[in-house]
């Protein structure tokens, strides 16, 4: 799963949403 915010922020930044978003 890649969220637009990937294309937005650097890669390393993923994991912020990823704790917000459980998957």
């Amino acid at each position: 799963f890649m969220p637009i915010v990937v294309e937005s922020t650097p890669l390393p930044d993923f994991e912020n949403w990823s704790s917000l978003i459980p998957s």
